[in-house]
């Protein structure tokens, strides 16, 4: 097992144009991160639905997923550039309308229509960067420690992923009870549009970049053609299946979890906590993603079954929860958990796909996430409305046995297919 350490880190993000692509990549993350939340507290303070509320976030999660992978696959074949300017425009033009919308007190579908609109714009940042952090270490005779290095920096975007979730729910919580929610959805779009711009202004770089000296982050823009690991049914495509089942499964958990905390805190007399409790999530998620990096597993199959045992751990104490201060802690530990989990997910979506799609096939794990948090919102609504504010708590011992079933049945899979005698 090749093992890195700080000195890693330091390595990775030496060069001007990798602590580029960090920073804008952490800036375009924003609006992901507080754009279905925002929504869900605009429309719960309007209305005092969480049905509706978990509707909205849930739309807003669900448009965002649903053309995560399209712009993937239209940034692998025109380039990232030009997605990233178009869409930043679309979301900027959804999240006008929201504000409208919710200020002229208009009717449910027009408001969710225009949640819809502002979440397709709002481009897989993730992906995208992963893609170029791919190109910029891909493994070879020359450079045989561009595999951990790469491991690496896919540590480095887990944490960045959770760093916009320990800050945005929480700014967004405290101005939506010192003011108005809309303003905080409107600055943080506007700085997710400014990293979109700065990341998109990034040039192309080589086909084989030399990571010694690289100058550029942008991979060039490739014909593509299908997935390889969607309609094949080799041991590792089904473990990649498998994978993307287990992050559905984790995005319910979410889900589930950021409606139940905005109805839990509201009901103990803290609402502004609500963010807290979410960013307690991603705080333990940015520890547990520099820790992964540290010591990247060299098999992400064993590293998805192992990180999805500690989910369950994490999150099961939740549907007991009976105070602020214990959420938070079990938040933090759920983080904590689930930054191995992403790590290696990631890993294995990327050995299974080809160049040419990566950031398309790597879009897939998001779009799994979103949808499963989309449904996640949805239900925990729904559960909330019926059951008291710990009703979506009283889920996410489900989800997440459902996260580990799925990831342990892909592992079980491989390995039994790899075992497997062939006829002659």
């Amino acid at each position: 097992m090749p093992v890195t350490s700080p000195r890693t880190y330091a390595e990775v993000l030496a060069p001007p144009a990798h602590q580029a692509l960090a920073g804008a990549g952490l800036l375009a993350r924003l609006p992901l991160a507080v754009l279905g939340f925002s929504a869900l507290l605009v429309v719960e303070d309007t209305t005092g639905s969480f049905t509706l509320g978990g509707a909205v976030s849930g739309v807003v999660v669900a448009a965002n997923a649903a053309a995560g992978p399209a712009l993937g696959r239209l940034g692998d074949r025109h380039g990232q550039a030009r997605v990233l300017r178009a869409a930043t425009l679309l979301s900027l033009l959804g999240v006008a309308a929201f504000v409208l919308a919710t200020s002229a007190h208009a009717p449910a579908p027009a408001i969710l229509a225009a949640a819809a609109l502002a979440g397709a714009g709002v481009v897989p940042i993730g992906s995208f960067t992963r893609g170029r952090w791919s190109q910029l270490y891909t493994p070879s005779d020359r450079h045989p420690m561009n595999g951990a290095r790469l491991g690496t920096a896919y540590a480095v975007e887990a944490v960045l992923d959770e760093l916009v979730w320990v800050g945005g729910p929480v700014t967004v919580s405290a101005l939506a009870a010192l003011t108005d929610a809309r303003l905080a959805m409107i600055g943080a779009c506007a700085m997710g549009a400014l990293g979109s711009i700065l990341l998109a202004a990034q040039k192309p770089g080589a086909e084989n970049p030399d990571t010694r000296n690289p100058g550029a982050t942008d991979p060039k823009p490739a014909p593509t053609g299908k997935l390889s690991f969607l309609p094949a049914t080799s041991p590792s495509v089904l473990a990649a299946l498998a994978v993307l089942a287990s992050m559905f499964a984790v995005g319910i958990t979410f889900g589930l979890n950021d409606l139940s905390a905005v109805a839990f805190t509201k009901d103990a007399g803290v609402p502004g906590l609500a963010g807290t409790v979410v960013a307690a999530g991603s705080l333990g998620a940015v520890i547990g993603g520099l820790t992964a990096g540290l010591s990247p597993t060299t098999d992400p199959q064993r590293g998805v079954s192992i990180g999805a045992v500690l989910f369950l751990i994490a999150y099961t104490p939740l549907a007991f929860a009976s105070n602020v201060p214990t959420v938070l802690a079990l938040s933090f530990a759920g983080g904590l958990a689930y930054a191995p989990f992403s790590v290696a997910a990631n890993r294995l979506i990327e050995r299974q796909s080809p160049a040419v799609r990566l950031t398309e096939s790597l879009a897939w794990l998001t779009t799994a996430n979103l949808a499963g948090f989309a449904l996640g919102a949805l239900i925990g609504g729904t559960a909330i409305d019926h059951w008291g504010p710990r009703g979506g708590y009283y889920l996410v011992p489900i989800s997440a046995l459902a996260t580990l079933l799925l990831a342990v049945a892909g592992a079980l899979w491989t390995r039994n297919t790899r075992t497997r005698p062939v006829r002659n």
